[in-house]
């Protein structure tokens, strides 16, 4: 079995509300660190950890620029050289000025780790670039990339992974051997969740990003809103033209705290990035189904290949549509339950992450990188 190193980014703003609301974190050692973020069950590339370690691999991660994570790793192995003088503050903070401060760190952690695979996650960050700087430390490069495809030097990779057809695709065209992977539910959500689960407490709401890569969600959401009552988690500051609506905004929720509202919501909205065409790719779909919500989201071509539409999903092809399928849910909660249990149980037995564990390592015994 290979030795994997999983390297990914998270949302600054994650990190921030994490340390803000438990600051003695920052004191602790980076494997408690690293446990305690792990257990809020916060979407990232740490999800494939659990279910390669039960194949037999050997697997190490990397949240590249957590700065308390990325701290206690150069404290205890020697290396504050690496971390940036007199930035401490300022990164424990979630601000710094310089982008890529973490760069020099993670190389040192690949050359400590000396992986068979390494297993780049934000290709927007870490391309070619970072492949020269740790080239003979490692055997194998992974890139996984579900959103818009980079237009980064990825000549390096070994093989892309994607969520999207569409961006496998584009890296065969490219030249580089790639292969489809959809996102999965961690099944451990549903350690946070109450059991029984509660009744829902409102009948709509929306979870995620309305930044400009969301365009076309931000003018689906200003729309329905417009028509009918719907609660919003985000991070984003919401155009001046959503004031007019009938949007109630909360803070961004993140990890085990989000999961259990979008459970305690009873439609939930999902509306992909604009840059993923016509393919259903985002976690979001397993993470409201996997929950217990009914999902309703917008109709692309594979859809029907994840979920039983109107049985175990909603598909609606317009805002006007969305709103018309949103009230007949909310005015049909017997079928909105029935739809819901039906979605999780589909995405419990198809979709969770030990299901792609599975296909990941179809993957790379495709690919010489296992036996």
């Amino acid at each position: 079995m290979a030795r994997i190193l999983l390297i990914d980014t998270v949302y600054p703003a994650f990190i921030r509300w994490l340390y803000q609301r438990e600051p003695e974190l920052a004191r602790q050692s980076h494997a408690a660190q690293l446990e305690h973020a792990l257990e809020t069950c916060y979407h990232n590339v740490s999800v494939w950890a659990e279910p390669l370690r039960l194949l037999g691999h050997e697997v190490r991660e990397v949240w590249a620029n957590h700065a308390p994570l990325q701290h206690s790793w150069c404290r205890e192995n020697g290396r504050m050289d690496l971390f940036p003088e007199g930035e401490a503050a300022n990164l424990l903070a979630g601000s710094h000025a310089k982008p890529d401060w973490f760069m020099a760190i993670c190389a040192a952690q690949v050359r400590a780790f000396r992986p068979d695979i390494l297993w780049l996650a934000d290709l927007y960050t870490f391309h070619d670039g970072f492949l020269v700087t740790v080239d003979g430390a490692y055997r194998r490069a992974i890139g996984q990339n579900a959103a818009t495809p980079p237009t980064t030097s990825l000549r390096r990779l070994d093989l892309a992974v994607s969520a999207s057809a569409e961006n496998v695709r584009h890296f065969r065209s490219g030249g580089l051997a790639a292969e489809l992977l959809p996102h999965g539910f961690n099944p451990r959500i549903l350690q946070h969740l109450p059991e029984p689960p509660d009744e829902p407490v409102r009948p709509f709401g929306f979870f995620g990003s309305l930044y400009p890569a969301h365009r076309q969600r931000q003018a689906q959401l200003l729309a329905i809103a417009g028509q009918m009552p719907i609660e919003v988690w985000t991070d984003a500051t919401l155009p001046p033209e959503f004031a007019a609506t009938r949007i109630k905004r909360h803070l961004a929720l993140w990890g085990a705290a989000m999961y259990r509202e979008v459970a305690r919501t009873a439609t939930v909205l999902n509306s992909h990035l604009d840059g993923t065409g016509d393919w259903a790719t985002n976690q979001r779909l397993f993470e409201v189904t996997g929950c217990g919500a009914a999902l309703l989201t917008d109709r692309k071509s594979n859809l029907g290949e994840l979920f039983d539409i109107d049985r175990e999903c909603v598909a609606y092809d317009s805002a006007e549509d969305c709103v018309e399928k949103a009230r007949w849910l909310a005015d049909h909660p017997a079928e909105r339950a029935a739809i819901a249990a039906r979605g999780q149980r589909r995405t419990l037995t198809d979709h969770s992450v030990f299901q792609r564990g599975l296909c990941i390592q179809e993957i790379l015994c495709a690919h010489g990188m296992a036996a």
